[in-house]
């Protein structure tokens, strides 16, 4: 292999403003030592910086926001996503964005920070502006254009961002869920010293990318190494150490099959009580016979079927008659 396909430089976006708070060097070292393809993992300064480099070409993998990831395809990035981090204790690979304040202070709800001082993140970050501009704008506050707040500082990243608030520079911080647990798991802030104003809903992984100009089998090497390294050694991320990388397919498949297993909820299952608790009153109240009703459906579903298959939709309106007759007929006997 050429020396040109064997060391490629990786751009990440400052999620962090320290090491361990987005460690890939130890992964980079471990695809090294694997296939012999060298990653020198660069720390941006911003995540525009990451975007650049990946767009003109100077970095060819990188780990992006959700968002800024969709911002560098818009802009003409040749990138594709290739691996996710799955957190430690989550079968989901998500995150929130988190508006604290401090435990003593007078914002508790969202409508309580107009008129305050916000930190938020670079322009680029998901969970540290747009995230929280868009909920924002639900309360008539703009963080584009500071209307309704005293003041808006961009920190650099989400770390300096709840510094910010710690240091009592500002009176509310929108930063991520995972920074936020990292200063709680590294005893830099405590949970009693900070109240959670608001909790977005959950905000799909940030993605490691490459690029799409890489040859095929340089990127098959990559990803099958970095989606395998948790079986041989400990795998670090965002946040921290974290479960494993997983396929950007899975990951999508986790966080849309997160949304759809809730709706059984109480309600639902509320709602379903309830529709079977009238059905049997209007059966006792029509004296149907619920045996009777199962066996003149069985008795009419070759009928039904008979008439149904194979479908003529030529005569749609009077197959649909048909059908209601048929019904009619099961249902009162």
């Amino acid at each position: 292999m050429s020396d040109k396909l064997n060391s490629f430089q990786m751009a990440v976006a400052p999620a962090s403003n320290h090491a361990s708070g987005l460690e890939l060097n130890d992964l980079a070292e471990f695809v090294k030592d694997q296939t012999g393809i060298r990653i020198d993992v660069k720390l941006c300064n911003s995540y525009q910086e990451a975007i650049v480099a990946l767009t003109n070409g100077s970095a060819q993998l990188g780990w992006l926001g959700p968002y800024a990831y969709m911002e560098a395809l818009k802009e003409g990035a040749p990138i594709e996503a290739f691996a996710v981090g799955l957190p430690i204790g989550k079968g989901i690979p998500s995150y929130h964005s988190v508006f604290i304040a401090s435990a003593s202070g007078s914002v508790k709800t969202l409508d309580d920070i107009r008129g305050c001082r916000i930190a938020v993140s670079d322009r680029h970050s998901t969970s540290g502006y747009l995230v929280p501009r868009n909920i924002l704008l639900e309360h008539n506050i703009n963080l584009a254009d500071g209307s309704g707040l005293k003041d808006v500082v961009i920190a650099h990243d989400h770390d300096v961002a709840i510094h910010h608030l710690i240091e009592d520079k500002v009176d509310v911080a929108a930063v991520s869920s995972i920074n936020l647990q990292e200063h709680f798991d590294r005893n830099i802030l405590k949970p009693d010293q900070i109240r959670v104003v608001h909790r977005s809903q959950e905000i799909p992984a940030a993605p490691l990318v490459y690029s799409c100009n890489l040859p095929e089998t340089v990127k098959l090497k990559i990803k099958t190494v970095i989606l395998g390294a948790h079986k041989h050694i400990r795998v670090f991320g965002y946040g921290g150490e974290i479960q494993r990388y997983i396929d950007p397919v899975e990951a999508r498949n986790l966080y849309l099959s997160s949304h759809l297993r809730p709706q059984w909820g109480w309600k639902t299952i509320l709602g379903v009580f309830f529709l079977v608790f009238f059905l049997l009153l209007a059966m006792v109240d029509l004296k149907i016979n619920p045996v009777r009703l199962l066996s003149d459906a069985a008795t009419y579903l070759p009928d039904i079927l008979g008439r149904m298959l194979p479908p003529d939709f030529t005569q749609l309106d009077r197959l649909m008659w048909s059908l209601l007759e048929t019904v009619e007929i099961a249902f009162l006997g």
